[in-house]
């Protein structure tokens, strides 16, 4: 839902037929946070022409944070949040600048001069501010009050892209990352990972290296169908499995790759039931992994042979049916419910983090939602301990003390900026209709009935260039 803004006072900068200087996306949304773009747009009042720009000035970075519109339209919409979008170009006037401040009414940068800013007047000035600039901004007021009002106050959020060259120069500038998705396995790799870069979670090839060391020891499987999307993910995850499976010598497995955009994946599950695994490993993720369970179910397979899957997560599991999902296994970063897991600690932490995320937004959380928590408060550790927030500082903190606790429980930091949990994963089986109850049941799909806490999760350091 989106609400168009106009001033009810007609300035002479815009005519009836533009639009106003803002628009709200979400307005009604009641999630503690707001997101804002300043800089989303390129567009000119048609009274100021082209300001004297030429159509490569007008679409470059000076005039508009490439790329940060949609991102903030995207997140407004995904997560169901209110956004506060700037329509007009930051030449016109800049709504992330003080109005003293030069910068505002930007007369040259990056080798650009602005023709439509050159000298000028105290009252042109006054005319845009009061046209896009104070609108713009007692818009954001107006939603942090309202949001106020109906909970905690909001999350602030500032979206904006950055140009990596400036005035001719690599812009040199340092950040702490903490990532808290999914990132490359050559995120890490020694020469080519940041000096300040970290990541929360995993990779898909850690998930497959996980998946190959519990089938391969606990599962005791000695022949396994590894039936994998012919993707990025699929080719991934399928890598960390070779690499954990390379010196087995002692279980036979043969790779069944799924074509992109493939709607029935029974021709390819004949083949894995042909194969005779005891093992079926499944590394379908989001839809493809819904119709997978789903053949598979109707299939009859799971009645023959243990299907396990390589990684879940609410946001596609909760579309499972509940027959195809029950007696699967499969391994989880994190599961919003841990009753009956040996770890009474993790157990406690994790029903303290479920509860208070239920009780702001009214449904379990998922594994991501657990990661990015961790991963603010390991960030917020970080500032504690260094006392600042310079990157470097803040990073060599967490190296010193690389010991934490979170919800998915006890972990320590790695050289390669991502930490080594007691738990790599935990280990779920899938429940049936009958199986499932309570005000979630839509989200109570699996049970803990183990975890891996083996080494074989991640590479080794020296693989890595460590």
């Amino acid at each position: 839902m989106t609400r168009e803004s106009h001033p009810g006072i007609v300035h002479a900068l815009l005519s009836p037929d533009e639009p106003g200087p803002f628009k709200v996306l979400n307005p009604l949304a009641e999630k503690p946070i707001l997101l804002v773009c300043d800089h989303a747009s390129h567009r000119f009042p048609k009274s100021l022409g082209d300001m004297g720009l030429d159509p490569f000035a007008r679409r470059c970075h000076l005039a508009v944070d490439i790329g940060a519109g949609r991102v903030t339209e995207s997140l407004a919409k995904s997560l169901g949040v209110t956004a506060v979008v700037h329509n007009y170009s930051r030449l016109v006037v800049d709504c992330n600048r003080q109005l003293m401040d030069p910068g505002a009414f930007l007369e040259y940068g990056d080798g650009i001069l602005v023709p439509g800013n050159r000298n000028l007047h105290p009252e042109d000035k006054e005319l845009r501010s009061s046209a896009l600039y104070w609108p713009y901004h007692c818009a954001i007021d107006e939603q942090v009050q309202r949001l106020k009002k109906a909970g905690p106050s909001p999350a602030f959020i500032s979206i904006h892209s950055f140009t990596p060259v400036l005035n001719g120069e690599s812009r040199k500038t340092k950040v702490f990352l903490m990532t808290t998705n999914g990132v490359p396995e050559k995120f890490f790799m020694k020469g080519q990972k940041s000096a300040t870069a970290l990541n929360i979670m995993a990779t898909s090839e850690s998930a497959g290296r996980g998946a190959a060391a519990y089938i391969a020891g606990p599962m005791s499987a000695k022949k396994v169908a590894c039936f994998m999307p012919d993707y990025v993910i699929g080719k991934t995850t399928f890598k960390g499995y070779e690499a954990v499976m390379a010196g087995n010598g002692s279980i036979t497995s043969e790779a069944f790759w799924v074509p992109v955009k493939t709607a029935d994946m029974t021709p390819y599950l004949i083949k894995v039931k042909e194969y005779a695994p005891d093992v079926l490993f499944m590394g379908s993720w989001g839809g493809d992994a819904i119709n997978a369970l789903k053949a598979a179910n109707e299939m009859g397979l799971s009645k023959k042979l243990k299907i396990f899957h390589f990684w879940l997560a609410n946001v596609f599991a909760v579309g499972i049916p509940a027959e195809a999902m029950e007696g699967i296994w499969s391994q989880m970063f994190w599961y919003w419910n841990m009753a009956g897991f040996k770890d009474a600690e993790v157990v406690i932490a994790t029903k303290a983090f479920s509860d208070k995320y239920i009780a702001a937004y009214g449904n379990p959380p998922d594994p991501y939602a657990m990661a990015a928590y961790a991963g603010v408060i390991e960030t917020a550790r970080a500032m504690n301990l260094s006392g600042s927030t310079g990157p470097a500082k803040m990073y060599a903190s967490l190296m010193a003390k690389p010991d934490w606790a979170g919800p998915k429980g006890p972990a320590t930091w790695r050289k390669d900026g991502r930490p080594m949990y007691k738990y790599a994963t935990y280990i779920v089986e899938g429940k049936g209709p009958a199986q499932r109850s309570g005000q979630h049941s839509k989200y109570d799909y699996a049970k803990i009935v183990d975890a891996y806490a083996g080494k074989a999760f991640l590479p080794p350091l020296k693989e890595l260039g460590y």
